[in-house]
């Protein structure tokens, strides 16, 4: 069930977001967790606490319907008593969910009475979205039930008593309310708003409404000078596909990049390859390389680390990866790895360390077990993880796969060990992680599965990454609904897949029409900080999506509209290497074939018109 204890607020009576309790009976289950839109319907990013026999989660929303469910160590879903429930699938089975109605109900009936709403004129000055600052600008917002305000200005006082009034924008309107927007040019003091309520104006201070006390922000989020991260254009690197450029640290078992559908397996790509065709990037326009995975893993997508402070001997090593990053910065290109915090492969050493010791072992609770010690498995269980360990986690063998895992897993998996963020030795572990790599000069990180990690852990390795100062990003995985994370305050940016699956729904698919498709996107806009907003990681092809030549069945037309739309509006576009060549792929692994280096087999209008996209853009930046 849920309830709604309360609303946050700022001063006496300014309103922000519901206080929402999410609760369930937990007898004879070891671990539940909260799934809904606002984790991309992946557990991990909040774990239910247990009272008694009740298990419950607190969270901070937005008024809007929220399907949800709890979901215990196996992935096997509990419902509740909630009436209101929908059908959707979850991991490829058809399941009930039940609907929060998180206020929406409440502001759809104060909508339809007319009159005035205090409780629904918005402004919290401790959240980004409201007030942020952007570059040499101090972006001031305010939000009111549709129609209820006029007008809107502000009254701004610097640190040298200079006041000034400004006049704010209405910028967007959706459904129930109205957006206003102004800029401030000068450092803020205090700040006061006017609201013109048609029949008169009143003061909208620190208590609220009609109150005249000024605002007087403690901490104003945001970065007063332009970096390299907002607007940056991406391209993501898959590298065991990309370029072969060293034969001597090929795998054994080397598939062949002509073999189509692509299989899974190595074939061979690595970091000295990226190195011989920066070329390439530079002369088509990146501005910022992102590569999957470099550390050593049993997996050719290496998504199942096995050691997080090694480059894979099969890319190449520390000097390679020192000798790219140089070779980039002197191209004006920088760096991002991905960083896996979710899961490890089990061959991890901390791993193989709890298999000798059982509970007793220091790293016991480093991880997320099913189990309470080793013992408790049978001894056919225990024989065959022993055969899958001594061979490198490789292959899973196949009565195992027949098993359910005794430790918890991403997407029920044996390659892949959970992370327990509630331990503070793991979250050391990931900043020493971070401190690491980033001493090494890269220029910031990507979060697998971000969406499934708990906030505190993205919080404490985002500072960590800030010790390194304000122009290393944090980009998170985030596959729904962005708009319900703490984006910028523990991190920069997200992969924007709220755009990419918009796209679809309007380009491809024809689901909606160009209005509702606009309107979404207005939407993201302004329930993020600007400086997020406009460094957005926005996709049309990643390692996880088929080619979108394939998706969109080789409509060039089509796919130049819609890489045209990725370069104008706000955020950060981005290639999906071999996209800008015409490529073509299915899903997993089929997305992830061998890059095409023979120009006579590119798609040259895909080419040309991507480069020119790239060099308007530039051109035309402020």
């Amino acid at each position: 069930m849920y309830e709604i204890v309360d609303r946050e607020r700022s001063g006496g009576n300014r309103f922000g977001r519901y206080i929402v309790r999410f609760y369930t009976s937990c007898v004879g289950v070891k671990r539940l967790y909260l799934v809904s839109s606002f984790t991309s319907y992946i557990p991990g990013r909040f774990v239910m606490r247990r009272s008694g026999d009740i298990c419950d989660v607190w969270t901070r929303l937005w008024e809007g319907y929220y399907p949800y469910f709890f979901v215990d160590s196996l992935f096997d879903v509990y419902e509740d008593d909630n009436p209101n429930k929908i059908e959707m699938n979850f991991l490829d089975r058809r399941i009930k969910a039940s609907v929060a109605d998180v206020g929406i109900e409440r502001l759809k009936r104060s909508l339809e009475e007319g009159g005035l709403h205090p409780d629904y004129i918005e402004h919290v000055e401790t959240d980004p979205v409201f007030l942020s600052r952007y570059i040499d600008k101090i972006v001031i917002r305010l939000r009111a039930l549709k129609n209820e305000v006029r007008d809107v200005d502000v009254i701004a006082i610097d640190y040298e008593g200079g006041r000034r009034i400004y006049n704010m924008e209405k910028f967007f309107t959706d459904d129930y309310y109205d957006y206003f927007e102004t800029y401030v040019n000068k450092d803020l003091a205090r700040y006061i708003f006017i609201l013109d309520l048609g029949n008169k104006k009143v003061f909208y201070g620190y208590n609220g409404f009609e109150d005249t006390r000024y605002i007087e922000p403690r901490k104003i989020f945001g970065y007063p000078r332009k970096t390299w991260w907002i607007g940056t254009i991406y391209y993501l690197i898959f590298p065991d596909s990309f370029y072969n450029a060293d034969l001597n640290n090929d795998p054994p078992n080397k598939i062949s990049p002509e073999i189509i559908p692509r299989p899974r397996g190595f074939l061979g790509g690595d970091l000295k390859g990226v190195i011989e065709k920066i070329d390439h990037l530079k002369k088509l326009g990146i501005e910022a390389i992102y590569m999957t995975p470099i550390h050593l893993s049993p997996s050719y997508h290496r998504y199942d680390v096995s050691d997080y402070f090694s480059i894979d001997p099969y890319l190449g090593d520390e000097n390679d990866l020192k000798r790219l990053i140089e070779k980039a910065h002197l191209e004006d290109i920088k760096i991002i790895i991905d960083l896996v915090p979710h899961h490890a492969s089990p061959c991890i050493k901390e791993m193989i360390e709890i298999l000798k010791e059982g509970k007793r072992s220091r790293f016991w609770r480093w991880f997320r077990f099913i189990i309470n010690d080793l013992d408790e498995l049978d001894e056919e269980t225990r024989e065959l993880f022993r055969e899958f360990i001594l061979k490198r986690c490789e292959e899973v063998p196949e009565k195992l796969r027949e098993k359910k895992p005794f430790y918890e897993t991403f997407l029920g998996t044996w390659r892949m060990i959970n992370w327990n963020h509630d331990e503070e030795e793991v979250i050391n572990f990931f900043r020493a992680y971070v401190r690491y790599w980033l001493s090494l000069g890269i220029n910031g990180l990507r979060i697998d599965v971000a969406h499934g990690i708990p906030d505190h852990s993205i919080e404490n390795i985002f500072k960590e990454l800030r010790t390194f100062g304000e122009d290393k990003i944090l980009i998170l995985e985030i596959m729904n609904d962005i708009t319900n994370y703490e984006l910028g305050i523990n991190s920069v940016s997200a992969m924007n897949y709220d755009l990419y699956n918009m796209s679809l729904r309007f380009f491809v698919n024809k689901e909606i029409d160009a209005y509702e498709y606009v309107k979404s996107l207005n939407k993201i806009y302004s329930k993020l900080p600007i400086y997020t907003a406009n460094s957005l990681y926005n996709l049309l092809g990643s390692h996880d999506t088929p080619r979108i030549y394939t998706v969109i069945n080789k409509d060039i037309r089509l796919l130049k509209i819609m890489y045209t739309l990725l370069f104008i509006i706000y955020g950060s576009p981005s290639i999906y290497y071999g996209d800008e060549i015409g490529m073509e792929g299915g899903g997993d692994p089929d997305n992830r074939r061998a890059m095409i280096w023979d120009e006579k087999l590119w798609n040259r209008e895909i080419y040309e018109h991507i480069k020119k996209l790239i060099k308007l853009r530039k051109n035309l930046r402020l």
